[in-house]
Parts: structure tokens; C-alpha cells; sequence
């Protein structure tokens, strides 16, 4: 494939180079890898995946990145690191012929992704084609030097984005992590502009910043899911902080975090940790339990998961994913879901390794009444399948983030006060950072 796209491209040679921060510019890609007519696109080289459609990655002369654009079913699109970019083609129809889809289904967590950059009916049938891409073009640190990464899911909402990314600044430790935004292309282009604002705060603001912009939409579920697996699975960190745009954190989240991770480790069957939780204690409850941990099956929010939990998953969550993802969220079947997930939901809880916490009656029943209600998205899958494998989540009982997501996918301002969101508010106390040991408490 890459050789009859080699051959394709240099026998057309010329097209026109549209990047985000300025007009259409007629470029000509040369046999051996260089670019005429552009003042900093200067090399392209082809990529392969584990679909059948490479990609064009387009370089700086020094070889930095520039762009990097998939064949969307008529055009390249993609994103440079600024913003939406485009290789526009003067033989389109040859194009077209050459790269028409020749499969479905996902492989190797190549998520099925829309054909479309915007459905103009939700609720019609939504065209599927297999999509993959190598993340290590966007990559802008040395991922050698450090065993635990940070992974920020946003798309276009730049109003939470900034409480988010203002909170995460107030902590100290935050330059010991590379910082990963996988930010999704919204399906409406009208919003494209408050993507980009979203994209311009984290680059004037986070420090050691990888951007992994989508070239289409990915949805909300896919982008987590994808973010694990690249962070934990492909670039190999031993551990990754998951934090969506709708929270807001204590100035000393990531350090508590990284306290309870070290302190669960005589433990054989903690997958992961957080410090959020719905605690409606008032302050001086929290200063008398902020040393309490408790096994939760409640919203993954802000947590730290370990490599070993997310291998011992991985594979099941493909089967998920094949199987129920390539419909759109809002139309996904989540009666045949929930039957999928009985599978997992009705097995005897076997703690994986020589020393696990052991679930007694009360977190039993904590998790029975969260299983029965049981989401049907990625969340909900994750908590399924690491009690499928053995694997318990550990949240701090005194909260160190709060939610702030009053309108969202899930969330509506009245969905937000009937759950008692609005009444839940920030531990900061300064005995965050003096936490040595923990009690485990039942719930």
C-alpha cells in the first residue's frame, strides 16, 4: 500500500498546503522526500498503521513536526500544532478510487471513527471506517525519564479547560510529568474555534506539552480509552494520570495521588487511585478523615491507574470496543451492553495476587448497588472489567477535587444539583502533603 501510494504521489507531485494559521499554498512533494513552495513545511515521509490507509507526515527541514494528515474518504486532513490543517488535491477522484475503504471493524485499538467531520443527523446511520494512527510524531518530551505521565481528554470547552488547567498549575510537582493533551476534533466545525482556545491555553500555559490533536472525532469514551492505551501500552509509562476538562483540583492533588499509589502497593490488587470523591463532610469532619481510603465504584475522575491493571483489561476492552463502539454514544444499545457486561458483573470477586484488599459486606454492597446501575460507557466498562480481573480502585474518602461539569454529555445544571455536585466542595487542608499512611475505611 505505502509503495503504490509513493508512486501515486510523486507522479502528481503538486498540491495545495492549507495550514490553520493561514491561506491555500501550492506545494510540490519531490521523489526524495523534500517539499517545494512552503516557508516551513520542507519534508514529508509516508506512515504505516495497522490499517490499510498511511499517513502523510509533513516536517520541518530541522525534522520537527509540522502536520500530519489521514485520508478522510476525499481529502487529507488533519492538524498541525496549531490547528486544523488540510492537503488538498488536485486529482480528487483519484484519490478518492484509491483510498475508498476496504474494511470495517477494529483491530489492534483502532477505533472506529466517523467518516463525516459533522453529522447533519444525529439520528441517522453513522458511516464507519477503521482508523489508527503512530503517536510518537507528537511526542515533545523524553518519555525515557519518567515512569508516570499525566493525560488530559478535552475538546471544546475552553470555560472548564481553563478552571481544569488553572487548578492542575497550583500543584508543585506538576513539572516532574510529561503532560499529554489528546484533544478531540468536535463533530460540529462551528465549535472548531473554541478547540483551537482550548489548544492556545494549554500551549501558553502546561508545562513539558505533548498536543495529540484528532483528525476526526473520536467521542468522549474512544479519546479515554485511546489515551490509556497510547500512554500505558505504547509508550510504555508505568503509571498515568486520566484527567478529563470538568474537574478542578487541590494545589496538592498530584502528590496526595502519588502518596496513596505508594502507600497501596502492599497491596497485590490496586489498580488505581484517586482523590476525588463525593464527600459531603464539612471541613472539620475532613481534617478528622483525610487519611481515609475506601474501595469505590463511582465516577473515574482524576484517577492514577497502573500499567498492570490496564494489560490485564486491555484485551477485553477491544472486545468492547469492536463490539458496541461503532455506533455513536447516543445511539448505542445498551440493553445487548448491559448482557455483555453480566458476564463480568455476575463473576465471584477474585483479587489478583498473594495480598489483596479484601472486600467485606459493606463494600460489597457498595459495589452491588453501583453494578446494578451500572452506565453503559467506558467508565462503566472499566469498573466491570477490573472486578472481572481482580482489580479494586482506591478513592480517598475526604474529596481533593470537586466536580464542575454542569452541562455536558452526562450532565445537565438540574441532573448537576439532584446529585448533589453543587454541595460538594474542595479539601485543601495543610495536611495534604504531610499524609505518610492511610486507613482503609468501609463504605
Amino acid at each position: 500500500m505505502i509503495e503504490k501510494m509513493q508512486k501515486l504521489i510523486e507522479v502528481q507531485e503538486s498540491f495545495d498546503f492549507v495550514p490553520s494559521t493561514s491561506n491555500s499554498r501550492p506545494v510540490k512533494f519531490k521523489k526524495e522526500g523534500k517539499i517545494e513552495g512552503d516557508p516551513v513545511a520542507k519534508r514529508w515521509k509516508l506512515l504505516s498503521s495497522s490499517g490499510e490507509e498511511p499517513a502523510i507526515l509533513i516536517q520541518s527541514d530541522e525534522g520537527g513536526f509540522v502536520a500530519r494528515l489521514n485520508w478522510d474518504g476525499k481529502t487529507f486532513y488533519g492538524r498541525d500544532s496549531v490547528g486544523v490543517c488540510e492537503l488538498r488535491s488536485k486529482q480528487s477522484d483519484e484519490w478518492i478510487d484509491f483510498f475508498r475503504p476496504k474494511r470495517e471493524g477494529l483491530l489492534d485499538m483502532s477505533f472506529a471513527v466517523t467518516e463525516k467531520k459533522v453529522i447533519d443527523n444525529p439520528d441517522s446511520k453513522v458511516k464507519k471506517t477503521d482508523f489508527s494512527y503512530d503517536i510518537k510524531p507528537f511526542i515533545n518530551v523524553d518519555v525515557d525519564k519518567y515512569d508516570t505521565a499525566i493525560g488530559i481528554i478535552a475538546c471544546d470547552r475552553p470555560g472548564y479547560f481553563d478552571m481544569f488547567m488553572k487548578s492542575l498549575l497550583t500543584n508543585k510537582t506538576l513539572t516532574d510529568y510529561p503532560i499529554f493533551l489528546f484533544i478531540d476534533l468536535p463533530e460540529d466545525q462551528s465549535k472548531y474555534s473554541l478547540m483551537h482556545e482550548v489548544e492556545r491555553l494549554a500551549h501558553e500555559n502546561l508545562p513539558n506539552l505533548s498536543i495529540i490533536p484528532r483528525s476526526v472525532n473520536f467521542g468522549c469514551g474512544r479519546n479515554i480509552i485511546d489515551a490509556r492505551d497510547k500512554l500505558l501500552s505504547t509508550l510504555g509509562f508505568k503509571k498515568a494520570f486520566i484527567f478529563e476538562d470538568d474537574m478542578e483540583v487541590s494545589s496538592t492533588y498530584l502528590k496526595f495521588c502519588e502518596s496513596m499509589w505508594s502507600w497501596s502497593r502492599q497491596f497485590s490488587n490496586v489498580g488505581a487511585v484517586q482523590g476525588w470523591s463525593k464527600c459531603l463532610l464539612n471541613n472539620e469532619e475532613k481534617k478528622k478523615r483525610n487519611k481515609e481510603v475506601h474501595v469505590t465504584y463511582t465516577n473515574l475522575w482524576g484517577y492514577l491507574m497502573g500499567a498492570d491493571c490496564w494489560s490485564a483489561i486491555r484485551e477485553d476492552f477491544i472486545d468492547y470496543a469492536d463490539k458496541f463502539m461503532q455506533e455513536a454514544y447516543n445511539r448505542r444499545n445498551s440493553q445487548v451492553i448491559h448482557t455483555w457486561m453480566d458476564t463480568w458483573r455476575k463473576l465471584d470477586f477474585k483479587p489478583t495476587g498473594d495480598n489483596p484488599i479484601s472486600l467485606d459486606s459493606n463494600s460489597l454492597r457498595h459495589k452491588q448497588y453501583h453494578f446494578e446501575n451500572t452506565p453503559t460507557g467506558q467508565d462503566g466498562t472499566t469498573n466491570v472489567l477490573m472486578h472481572g480481573h481482580g482489580f479494586v480502585r482506591l478513592a480517598s474518602s475526604v474529596n481533593r477535587g470537586v466536580y464542575i461539569g454542569r452541562e455536558g454529555i452526562h450532565s445537565t445544571p438540574a441532573m448537576f444539583r439532584k446529585d448533589k455536585y453543587d454541595l460538594v466542595s474542595m479539601f485543601n487542608g495543610p495536611s495534604d502533603n504531610r499524609i505518610k499512611k492511610f486507613e482503609v475505611r468501609n463504605v
